[in-house]
Parts: C-alpha cells; structure tokens; sequence
C-alpha cells in the first residue's frame, strides 16, 4: 500500500497554479507538480477560503516534461460566474487514500467568456469604442486582438515568432461598464491611416479578454474566434503619390505600374525573421505580411483602367472627382 503520509511532505511543497486557458465561462483551470507515487488527485472548491462543498477527480493527470519536471493540471466547470473561487488539491493512493492535508490553496474568478461586440468591424485607420458583452470581466483586464495569420508567423526552422500584425490593433482604456462584470468596453485604434504605417491585416480577428495577472503573473483568458472584422483603407490605394495634381490624390496606372515595376512587387516579408530591406508597409494594402497580386487587384477594383483615372472624394475613388485640367 503506498504510504501517502510519508510523501504527503513532497505534496505540501506543491504549487498549484491558474493557468491562461481558451476555455468557457464558469472554468477555472489549475495546475500542480507531480507526486511521486499518487495514483490521482481530487480537486476541492468553494466560495469561502478553506471551505470545499464541491470536487471533482482529475485522475492521473500527469505528463512528463522535456527537462525532466512532471506537470499536472485539470479544469473544474460548472462554476458560477463572477464569484470568487478557492481550490485545493489532494492526492490519493491506489485504494483511494486521501493525502491528510491539501496543497496549497488557489483562488480567483472563472475565466473570461466573450460572447458578443457591439461593433463586429472597422476600417484601417480607424478609432472607435467597442463594448464586449460575456462574463467575468474584472478591473485590471485587458483586450487582445489576434490576427487572421495568427499570433506567430512561421520563421524558417523556428517554430514561431510573434507576429507583429499583433500590435496593429491596440485596445486602450479597458475598463468595467459601470462596474459590470458582464460587460467591457475599449477604445479601439487600428492602424493603416498613416503612409508607410504597418496596417492592420484585412480579415476577421479573433478577441481574447486577459483577466488581471494573478500572483505568478499569469493570466486567465477567454476568446471569441472571428469577432472582429477589419476592412481595407481605400486612401491607401495610391501608392504613387507624386501624381497628385490641385492637392487631389488620383489613381492611375502609373500605380499599379509603380508597384509591379518596384522591387517590393511580389515579396513574402517573413515579419521579424530576416525582413527584406525591400518590403515596405505602404505597399503591402491588406497587411497581411505579402505583397502580391492581391495588392494589385485592390487598386484596380477602384475603377482605374488604362485609360481612366479615379480620384479621392473624400469617402472613396470615383471619375467625377477629378478636376478638369
């Protein structure tokens, strides 16, 4: 019979963490380091520290890592929303023999669920507020949004590198709507406004609402997939500035032609693994890292032909805005 007692030492040193975890409302997700010789583990939890009115078994839940340290972890579910929660673990023999103490004791919200935007898009450039609808929203939360490429961008051998289009939407001013935990607003900037500014990627985004880092600077995290959708900048389409004739900005095929003549037509920038000197922003229209056809087409679904030019309005490109020379 194993003797849980006289290991019960190595689990009263065990750390019980909150992990970040894409999960629903009402779930909290913790881990722990192994026990030598458990056969599994039994989760307590309750709304008062040390007072446990509910369990789960995790069973033997442990993996081994590469360097040689051993990791445990479960999620518990069916939590109330916007409540404070505590949780403990013990670990238990073959027979099921409880250890006599539990480890030490974790305690936070549920993780953050996002069901809903009140706005669902915006252009490149653009600044606005958006208000976010779900549970579990605390002060001291932040708003991610993750591109359609993702948060890495492959990098030759390299597994991953964080994707710069991360930085293109930025959420500022994060905070509770009147105090409510079901309901977050931000104030939103999306870049691409600004010649030669990295724009944002075209695409549907993904939303992550980061709870407040806990004691081991960990985040719990919940996201809504395709929540946001950015749309290009038309300004953007005159990528040949020096056409410009009484302060109106035109498009013409000098355009199209500037860009598949430059050396940048064409170009995969692989972000920050050994970036080519030759890819610039102001040319990549969609964002999306890739200067391609695409860019192109972007520029030509504004009406310019061979024999046509379009101009700014001050809303889109259109014939009737250009003057008569």
């Amino acid at each position: 019979m194993l003797d849980v007692v006289s290991r019960h030492r190595l689990w009263a040193a065990a750390v019980a963490l909150l992990l970040p975890v894409s999960a629903s409302a009402g779930t909290i997700s913790l881990a722990w380091n192994r026990v030598a010789g458990a056969a599994g583990y039994q989760v307590f939890y309750g709304t008062s520290s040390g007072q446990y009115t509910g369990s789960v078994d995790a069973g033997n839940v442990c993996q081994s890592g590469g360097s040689g340290s051993d990791s445990c972890g479960t999620i518990v579910a069916d939590l109330s929303d916007c409540t404070t929660w505590y949780l403990a673990v013990k670990a238990y023999d073959s027979n099921h023999q409880l250890s006599p103490q539990f480890s030490n004791e974790i305690t936070g919200w549920p993780a953050p669920r996002v069901d809903s935007l009140n706005t669902t898009s915006a252009q490149q450039g653009a600044q606005l507020t958006v208000e976010l609808d779900g549970a579990n929203f605390q002060a001291g939360s932040s708003v991610l949004f993750v591109p359609p490429s993702g948060e890495t961008v492959a990098c030759g051998s390299a597994a991953g590198v964080p994707n710069p289009g991360l930085k293109s939407i930025e959420a500022t001013s994060v905070a509770p709507v009147q105090g409510s935990c079901n309901r977050l607003q931000a104030l939103i900037s999306v870049t691409g406004s600004v010649t030669g500014e990295l724009a944002a990627e075209v695409g549907t985004w993904d939303v992550e609402v980061l709870g407040p880092a806990d004691g081991f600077g960990e985040h719990v995290f919940g996201a809504r997939q395709d929540a946001f959708e950015v749309t290009i900048s038309p300004i953007r389409y005159d990528v040949n500035t020096s056409d410009t004739f009484d302060d109106v900005k035109r498009l013409t095929t000098a355009d199209t032609q500037w860009l598949l003549g430059s050396n940048a037509s064409f170009l995969m920038n692989p972000n920050s693994c050994g970036r080519d000197p030759r890819y610039l922003e102001a040319l990549d229209l969609d964002g999306n890292g890739m200067i391609d056809g695409d860019d192109i087409a972007f520029i030509y679904s504004s009406g310019v032909t061979d024999l046509l030019e379009t101009c700014w309005s001050g809303t889109g490109w259109s014939t009737g805005a250009c003057p008569v020379r």
